[in-house]
C-alpha cells in the first residue's frame, strides 16, 4: 500500500553512495553474472504481506512458499522499521563506513543487509538460491540434489558458511518442543519469530544418518527428522567440494549447472559433468554420495615433530608428520588446524592445511612445515564416523638439533596401520554399561528431561549435571572414532559406569584409566566450571573370585592414559567400575585398558 512506504524514509542515508546498500547488492549481482549466475528476471519484489498468512507449503518438506519467482513475501513483523530501538542496539554494529554518517546509520544499514541477505521472512536467502536455479532438481536424488546446490550457491554468492539454515528451511523447526535446547525461545523485531535453525549435529541426527541414504530420506516418519538428515550430509558434503576446491570453481560448478539446464531441472549426472568443466572429480571425491550409507572412519597416529634447516632467509622451519588411515570403503577428506607458539611474542599462531583426499580402506601421510614449533594439531574429517574434531598432542621438539630429513609440506600414500593398544574398552563399546543400585536413574521423569535426546542410550549432557550418567562428546577422550565419556554428578555410591573385558589367559594385567581434559570442549573452545572439579574415585576390579578395590584421585592424573595397579586375574571376564561417589564435583568414566605384564 503507498501509505507503507513511509517506513522507508528513515533509511535514505544508507541507500545511496559508494557504501550505500544498493551499490553493495549492486556489486554482489554484478559479480554473480560475471561468473555465469546472473539473476535471471528483469526485477525483484518485496511484498509486503499479512503476518497470519500461512508461509509454507504442503508435502513432506513443508517448504518456504514466500519465494514466488522474482518475489519475496515479507510479513509485517519482518520489516521493523518502527521500532527504533532495533537499529539504536549496538549488537546490532556492523562496524562503520567511512561515508556512513553514524553509528545508528551502520547498523541501519546492517539491519537491512540482514533482511535482504540472510534474515528475508523465512530467515533464509530463499531468493538467491530459488532464483539461482528456479527449476530446482529432478530424478533419483533431486531433493538431495537440490539441496547441495541451494547451500553451493548460499556459500558462493552470499558467502555464508557453516550454516545449512540459511539454505535450506522447513516448517517442522517451528513445532519442536520447549525445551532448553529449542530455537523458538523469543519474539523479536514487532513479533516475528526468531531464527528456527535447522540442527543437524545431534547424535540422534547423525545415527540417523549413518544407516539411511539420502535417496531415502524423504521416507522417514519424522519430517523434521528428515530434513535435519538431508541438512547434516548435504551440508557436509558442501564444506567438502568447497574446502576442496574453493570458492572460484565452486562458481563454475554452479555456472555449468546453470548451463546445462536452462529450463529443466538439473540431474545427479548434470552435477557430475559440470564438475568435470569446471575441473572437479566430484565421483572420486564424493564417491556414491546419494546411496551410501557408509562413512569414512579416519584414525591417526602420534605426531611426531622436529626441527629441520631453515630456509633461505635464515627463519626456523620445523616439520609435523602425522599418519591417517581411513578404516572405512568409502573416501574421505581431512584437514588440520595447527596451534603453535611464536617465541618472539609467546602469543599462539592458528594455521590450517589444505584439505587431503583418503580414499577407502587406506592411509596417507600428512606433513606441516611451520616457522614456529607447534603445540596441538587438530584433525577435523567432516562427513565421517568421527563426527566432530579430534585433538592430537604434539610432543615437544629440541629446538638445538636439526633432522636432515626431506622436508614433507603435503600428503603421500602410506602403508601404515594401527598398532593393537591391548584390550580397551570405551563409554562407546558393548561392554559399557550403566547401573543404579537404588532410584538415582530417574531420567525421563521430569518434564524438563522429557524432550532430552540421547547419545547411544545416556541422555546428552548440556553443561548441567545430574544423577544419572550423561554422555559429553571431547576432543581429549579416547575413542576409535567418536570421541565421548560418560559424566555424572557426586552421589552416595548408588550409580556405577561398568566396563566388561574378557581376558584371554590367567596372569599379570596392567590396569589402565584414561582421563580427559574437561577444559578442553572443541577447536578453540574451552570451557571449565565448578562442575568440573574431579577428586577421588574408588575403581572396583572384580574377576572370577578376585575384588579389590584402589583409590584414584583424578585430579592429580595427567591427560591421557594413567596406571591404576597390576592385577593377578583369571581367564575370563573381568569388570571395571567406579561409581558416582567422589571428592570432587563430578565422576567422568571414558575408557579401560588391559595389557599383559610378564
Amino acid at each position: 500500500m503507498p501509505e507503507h512506504g513511509g517506513q522507508l524514509a528513515g533509511f535514505a542515508e544508507v541507500m545511496e553512495g559508494d557504501d550505500g546498500l544498493v551499490a553493495r547488492i549492486g556489486a554482489m549481482l554484478k559479480g554473480a553474472a560475471e561468473r555465469g549466475l546472473g539473476y535471471p528476471y528483469k526485477a525483484f519484489t518485496m511484498v509486503e504481506v499479512p503476518s497470519r498468512l500461512r508461509g509454507y507449503g504442503g508435502g513432506w518438506q513443508m517448504d518456504t512458499a514466500l519465494f514466488p519467482p522474482g518475489l519475496a513475501l515479507l510479513p509485517e513483523h519482518g520489516f521493523p522499521t518502527r521500532f527504533a530501538r532495533v537499529y539504536r542496539d549496538r549488537r546490532y554494529s556492523f562496524g562503520v563506513s567511512p561515508t556512513l554518517p553514524s553509528e545508528e546509520a551502520d547498523r541501519k544499514q546492517g539491519m537491512l543487509w540482514r533482511l535482504f541477505a540472510l534474515e528475508s521472512a523465512a530467515e533464509a536467502p530463499q531468493h538467491a538460491v530459488r532464483n539461482a536455479f528456479p527449476a530446482g532438481a529432478r530424478g533419483p536424488g533431486a531433493m538431495a540434489v537440490d539441496a547441495l546446490c541451494r547451500i553451493l550457491a548460499v556459500r558462493t554468492l552470499w558467502r555464508l558458511y557453516d550454516d545449512e539454515s540459511k539454505a535450506l528451511f522447513a516448517a517442522h523447526r517451528f513445532a519442536r518442543p520447549a525445551t532448553d535446547g529449542n530455537p523458538l525461545r523469543q519474539f523479536v523485531w514487532g513479533g516475528g519469530p526468531e531464527r528456527m535453525p535447522i540442527m543437524p549435529n545431534e547424535p540422534h541426527v547423525w545415527e540417523t544418518a549413518e544407516r539411511v541414504a539420502l535417496t531415502d530420506v524423504a521416507d522417514l516418519e519424522d519430517g523434521g527428522l528428515a530434513m535435519d538428515v538431508l541438512a547434516l550430509r548435504v551440508g557436509e558434503t558442501a564444506k567438502i567440494i568447497t574446502d576442496r576446491y574453493g570458492y572460484d570453481r565452486v562458481a563454475d560448478l554452479l555456472a555449468a549447472l546453470r548451463r546445462r539446464s536452462p529450463g529443466a531441472g538439473i540431474l545427479a549426472q548434470d552435477l557430475s559433468r559440470a564438475g568435470v568443466e569446471a575441473g572437479m572429480d566430484l565421483d572420486r571425491l564424493l564417491g556414491d554420495w546419494l546411496n551410501a550409507t557408509d562413512m569414512p572412519a579416519f584414525r591417526a597416529s602420534p605426531v611426531e615433530a622436529f626441527r629441520i634447516g631453515d630456509d633461505e632467509d635464515g627463519t626456523p622451519r620445523y616439520q609435523a608428520l602425522v599418519k591417517v588411515r581411513n578404516d572405512r570403503p568409502v573416501p574421505g577428506l581431512v584437514r588440520f588446524t595447527a596451534v603453535g607458539r611464536r617465541e618472539a611474542s609467546d602469543n599462539r599462531v592458528w594455521s590450517s592445511s589444505d584439505p587431503f583426499p583418503v580414499p577407502g580402506e587406506s592411509a596417507i601421510e600428512v606433513g606441516l612445515v611451520t616457522s614456529d614449533p607447534l603445540e596441538v594439531l587438530w584433525l577435523r574429517s567432516y562427513l565421517s564416523l568421527n563426527r566432530a574434531e579430534q585433538r592430537l598432542a604434539v610432543p615437544p621438539v629440541d629446538k638445538t638439533v636439526l633432522n636432515d630429513r626431506e622436508p614433507l609440506d603435503g600428503a603421500r600414500p602410506s602403508v601404515w596401520h594401527p598398532t593393537s593398544q591391548g584390550i580397551v574398552v570405551d563409554d562407546l563399546d558393548d561392554g559399557f554399561s550403566v547401573d543404579s543400585t537404588t532410584d538415582a536413574m530417574r531420567f525421563g521423569q521430569t518434564r524438563d528431561q522429557e524432550f532430552a535426546q540421547t547419545d547411544r542410550g545416556l541422555p546428552v549432557y548440556r553443561g548441567v549435571l545430574e544423577s544419572w550418567w550423561m554422555r559429553q562428546a571431547l576432543p581429549t577422550a579416547w575413542g576409535r572414532y567418536r570421541r565421548t565419556v560418560g559424566r555424572i554428578a557426586p552421589g552416595r555410591g548408588d550409580s556405577r559406569a561398568v566396563f566388561a573385558a574378557e581376558l584371554p589367559e590367567r596372569g599379570r594385567w596392567r590396569l589402565q584409566y584414561h582421563v580427559p581434559s574437561l577444559r578442553v570442549v572443541g577447536l578453540g573452545s574451552t570451557a571449565w566450571g565448578p562442575q568440573d572439579e574431579q577428586g577421588m574415585v574408588h575403581v572396583e576390579v572384580v574377576a572370577g573370585q578376585t575384588k579389590e578395590t584402589v583409590d584414584f584421585d583424578v585430579d592429580e592424573a595427567e591427560t591421557g592414559w594413567n596406571e591404576i595397579d597390576v592385577f593377578d586375574l583369571p581367564a575370563g571376564t573381568v569388570t571395571v567400575s567406579v561409581s558416582n561417589k567422589t571428592s570432587g564435583a563430578t565422576v567422568v568414566a571414558d575408557a579401560i585398558r588391559w595389557d599383559r605384564r610378564p
